[in-house]
């Protein structure tokens, strides 16, 4: 069908309408077919602007795009710091509680001498671990026995005996607690930075040979090498090691009920103890006199107690008072100075008959009050001039 042509079911022209012109069909719109959508075109661009605007829009959409991936980013690494920072609090309360889990070292010794014994009997480490679980309800590493067996590490830490609980009755022990309760030091020493303490025990004398034997029973005791005496200004023979455990079992005022178990573990202890007390208080005279001086009037007691446990009788049944405070006296030790006693004396003496008895089972360690004894003894024809000391 021609454009221009009417086609037979077209009415033609309205004579009802006259004077109303149909729209103009576009020559373009024939083809369309019904429906065809006839609002004005949209207005070309000028040339190249286009170009420009489909160019902003892409740089827009771009920006975003980096953004919203930044975003994303940003987010992650948010989500990725919080992770991070949960994994490290959680390992941080794991390591605070494997600290919590460490076995007090008393417990850990008291489980390194049961693996020495079970070695002994020949138990494989599987079965001491068992054993070990048994007795104290705490599992020990195989490496940690193997250590300990190799000697790689050990629970003392360079500290051999960590509490009283540990520290065995001994003659050593016994004679050094004699020592210093007559005239032994023992104090604390406070570090202000870093803040800690220091324990001493020592002893300060005129006789070498005493210093010397005092040294070597604390190394036996301690575990440790023997200090060596040094001389003050005074020509004093000083020896001193530091020890928290002799501390508490030594520091003064004297507990005798905490020394008890340590002097009377037998009859050698006893006996060691009244050795070392003697050779720091005690005298000998030439006329075969044997007593100590001492302010400690309870000490005393003990002392007459102890005595008689092993046989040596005293003149009194009581200390008998020596001088009251006050009394002037040179202190032979340092200077010639003159000084006032701060507290009443007191002093227990041995019986002549016990004298022997005396030497046989406690005797001295300083050599010039043990030749007294002796030529006092030879004297009276208790002693052969060959003898020697116990």
């Amino acid at each position: 069908m021609g454009r221009d042509m009417i086609g037979p079911s077209d009415p033609g022209p309205d004579p009802g309408r006259r004077g109303r012109l149909a729209p103009a069909v576009s020559p373009d719109s024939a083809d369309a077919g019904v429906g065809q959508d006839l609002r004005p075109a949209r207005l070309s661009e000028p040339e190249g602007e286009g170009d420009d605007m489909r160019k902003g829009h892409r740089e827009h959409a771009e920006k975003d795009r980096r953004h919203a991936e930044g975003t994303e980013i940003v987010a992650s690494a948010i989500h990725m710091g919080d992770v991070m920072s949960a994994e490290a609090s959680a390992h941080s309360q794991l390591k605070r509680k494997r600290r919590r889990t460490i076995l007090p070292r008393e417990l850990r010794i008291r489980i390194h001498e049961d693996f020495l014994e079970l070695r002994k009997q020949g138990l494989s480490y599987n079965k001491i671990i068992k054993e070990i679980k048994r007795r104290y309800n705490v599992t020990i590493r195989k490496s940690t026995l193997s250590g300990w067996k190799n000697r790689k590490h050990s629970p003392y830490n360079g500290i051999r005996i960590p509490t009283l609980e540990f520290l065995k009755p001994s003659e050593d022990l016994a004679y050094i607690a004699g020592a210093i309760v007559g005239d032994g030091t023992v104090y604390k020493m406070s570090i202000s930075a870093p803040r800690y303490d220091k324990f001493f025990v020592g002893l300060t004398v005129k006789d070498k040979e005493f210093a010397e034997e005092f040294g070597r029973r604390l190394a036996k005791v301690l575990g440790r090498e023997p200090p060596i005496p040094r001389q003050n200004k005074y020509s004093l023979w000083v020896v001193e090691v530091q020890s928290r455990t002799l501390y508490e079992l030594l520091k003064k005022p004297i507990d005798i009920e905490r020394i008890r178990p340590y002097v009377e573990h037998c009859e050698r202890c006893i006996a060691m103890f009244l050795r070392g007390f003697f050779d720091s208080e005690g005298y000998a005279h030439k006329d075969g006199e044997i007593g100590v001086v001492n302010t400690n009037y309870k000490m005393l007691e003990y002392v007459i107690y102890l005595l008689k446990k092993i046989g040596i009788e005293t003149t009194s049944e009581k200390p008998i008072l020596h001088h009251r405070a006050g009394r002037p006296f040179r202190d032979p030790k340092k200077t010639d100075k003159v000084y006032r006693a701060r507290k009443d004396a007191y002093y227990v003496s041995v019986r002549m008959k016990s004298n022997l008895t005396f030497y046989e089972k406690v005797g001295f360690t300083i050599e010039r009050k043990r030749k007294r004894l002796e030529e006092y003894l030879k004297r009276r024809g208790l002693l052969p001039n060959n003898s020697l000391t116990t």
